[in-house]
């Protein structure tokens, strides 16, 4: 897509002046003394005046007149034009004409565009006769609001450069939208979770994990991208004697430089033989170190102390920025025990699976510590009761586990217990954990029954089949919360899904903002994943897998606000959000180029550290075109 802008030069600039290079000249004197003054023609439409005779003697012949200058044209010049092409890619070209006397030409863009305050800086300066410029690795979502310049300028200093008007995309940006296709994959399967780090200023690394592939044996796929901006695949990730139903892939966590990787399979089968233990679906994970050379190397393989049947260890999985804390999941765990515990008494608590706690599915969450590359158990966390006078079954099948969230700098922790009731089955609740030396509870939040506000701890029984806590995000600092809804009705659409948003002040978390989307559409489970960036937490991500909207690309909010399409059910999208001002605005609705029934895009998201890139997963088979959009 182009944007034309045209800047019409001054009708009588004095470059564009003819001047008349003839001038008359005074006749001399008789005597030495006597001079005359020279006649100029002005060069513009009427000859000079003659010189006047000299003085002294005999008085000089009088000059004659100047030639007359040629006139003035009225014709203006070509107004002077710049314009963006949107690339492939997430790449932009700015092209402009010449400007007559330029030295250089001063690139600008606003980052913020329509979401801050008008901050324009300097992208790049070019010497004439360069007349293009080229962005790439851009953020696709930015892109739509940002501003861009192209100022003419005669020297080094910028008050010799001339202001020109304004640049901004038009369009939806579909054909910018970069895609990694050719998976492998013979049959649809998913893409159910992601991670991405940023190695170093050049170098990328992209994960996602397919636990439905090779018969639901799992596979992880690499790729890493370097100064040559492609990626590249590096091999893929299986286990060694993988089995149906291991589910390898199933969740990953990664350290921010991209050095270590943890794999999650929770029907894992090889726990080590424990006495009276069934090892069926107990679950493990997989750790390995990515070495400088792109080599991926196995380290262990990670059991927790109290392996039981069909406890699902490895369904969710967190880790701090630097790889030194890992969180594990493991939704089915079904000990009767509540708050933390070490690596002794994690075993002594654990209630034999073959008696009556057998089925509860209370969930647990094991708390690692790496050290050197291999890990330690550090806490055994259980959800704590916080009704008082309830039962410890009050916390049957809560599936505490099911998502996890680390602050960057490992301070917090956020557990999801979507399965958590008070009096409704499947209401679901959020416990967050201060991670010090004993992982200490710090509150526990369940969703209100008036869905239009945000979460409470109020005693009365929470809303049915809602699964709050299904994805839960914190910021790098721990004093931002996302919580998604997905069962949640929104404005009177049955599981159209909501999100909210707490703020904590000390330990006392607080509602902040509860969000759903635009025109929400039945089954559309706003809030299926949830993902938080940017240096405060200012950008937030959120997956909607059952959107139903037929439109491509990118929109804007009063775009989607307006669309009332729904011939794509299940095409799926990702509503990006940004902080300003005290509220949190919608940025634009991500959608694929081409959107597919049932493709399920958003079922999965990686986003950075700074808030520049998203990658959305989504289904997907090879003669399908690509399971990843990168926006």
């Amino acid at each position: 897509m182009n944007v034309f802008i045209g800047w019409a030069k001054g009708r009588h600039l004095a470059w564009l002046v003819a001047v008349a290079l003839f001038a008359g000249c005074g006749g001399g004197g008789e005597e030495p003394t006597g001079t005359a003054s020279a006649g100029a023609g002005s060069g513009l439409n009427t000859g000079g005046t003659g010189g006047s005779g000299g003085t002294g003697g005999t008085g000089g012949t009088g000059g004659t007149g100047g030639t007359g200058g040629t006139g003035g044209t009225d014709t203006e010049p070509p107004p002077w034009t710049a314009t963006l092409t949107a690339l492939a890619n997430r790449s932009l070209r700015i092209d402009w004409d010449a400007w007559s006397g330029a030295t250089r030409y001063s690139v600008e863009g606003d980052r913020d565009g329509d979401f801050g305050p008008a901050s324009m800086g300097i992208l790049t300066s070019v010497d004439a006769p360069t007349q293009t410029h080229a962005l790439s690795n851009l953020s696709l979502a930015d892109l739509l609001h940002q501003t861009f310049r192209v100022h003419p300028c005669t020297s080094t200093l910028a008050s010799s450069c001339t202001v020109t008007a304004d640049l901004k995309v038009t369009g939806n940006l579909a054909t910018s939208i970069e895609s990694i296709a050719g998976l492998g994959m013979a049959q649809r399967v998913a893409v159910e979770s992601m991670a991405y780090a940023r190695r170093d200023v050049t170098r990328e690394i992209l994960v996602l994990g397919i636990p439905e592939a090779n018969g639901t044996a799992g596979m992880v796929k690499v790729f890493t991208r370097d100064s040559s901006n492609a990626w590249v695949a590096l091999p893929s990730l299986t286990k060694g004697a993988g089995a149906v139903g291991d589910r390898f892939g199933h969740s990953l966590a990664l350290s921010q430089d991209g050095r270590w990787l943890a794999v999650g399979a929770p029907g894992d089968d090889t726990v080590p033989d424990i006495p009276g233990v069934q090892a069926h679906d107990a679950g493990a994970v997989y750790f390995y170190e990515l070495q400088p050379d792109n080599v991926l190397t196995f380290r262990s393989v990670i059991y927790p102390p109290n392996p039981g049947r069909d406890d699902a260890f490895g369904s969710a999985l967190a880790m701090d920025a630097i790889g030194q804390f890992m969180a594990v999941g493991a939704p089915f765990e079904d000990s009767k025990a509540q708050g933390s515990f070490n690596a002794t008494d994690a075993v002594d608590q654990y209630a034999d699976a073959s008696a009556s706690t057998e089925g509860y599915d209370f969930g647990a969450v094991y708390g690692f510590v790496r050290i050197g590359t291999a890990w330690a158990l550090q806490r055994y966390v259980k959800p704590v009761n916080t009704l008082a006078g309830a039962s410890p079954d009050a916390r049957s099948r809560s599936y505490f586990g099911s998502s996890i969230a680390f602050s960057g700098v490992g301070s917090h922790m956020a557990v999801g217990a979507p399965g958590s009731s008070r009096g409704a089955a499947n209401g679901g609740s959020v416990q967050v954990f201060q991670r010090d030396a004993s992982w200490a509870f710090q509150y526990e939040v369940y969703p209100s029954t008036d869905e239009s506000t945000c979460v409470n701890q109020a005693a009365s029984p929470a809303p049915t089949q809602r699964r709050f806590g299904a994805a839960v995000s914190l910021n790098r600092v721990g004093d931002l919360l996302a919580i998604g809804d997905p069962g949640a009705s929104a404005e009177g659409v049955p599981e159209a899904g909501i999100v909210h948003l707490m703020s904590r002040a000390g330990t006392t978390w607080m509602c902040h903002t509860t969000l759903n989307a635009e025109n929400p559409a039945r089954y559309a489970r706003f809030g299926s994943v949830v993902a938080l960036n940017g240096p405060d937490g200012q950008h937030l991500s959120v997956g909607v897998p059952g959107d139903r909207s037929a439109l491509a690309g990118l929109q804007r909010p009063a775009e989607t606000s307006a669309d009332t399409s729904d011939s794509r059910a299940g095409s799926g999208s990702v509503y990006r959000y940004q902080y300003v001002a005290s509220e949190w605005k919608l940025k634009a609705r991500l959608k694929a180029p081409t959107p597919t029934i049932d493709a399920r895009l958003g079922l999965s998201l990686a986003v950075d550290r700074e808030g520049d890139f998203i990658a959305v997963g989504s289904e997907a088979r090879d003669d399908l075109g690509g399971a990843i959009f990168i926006y």
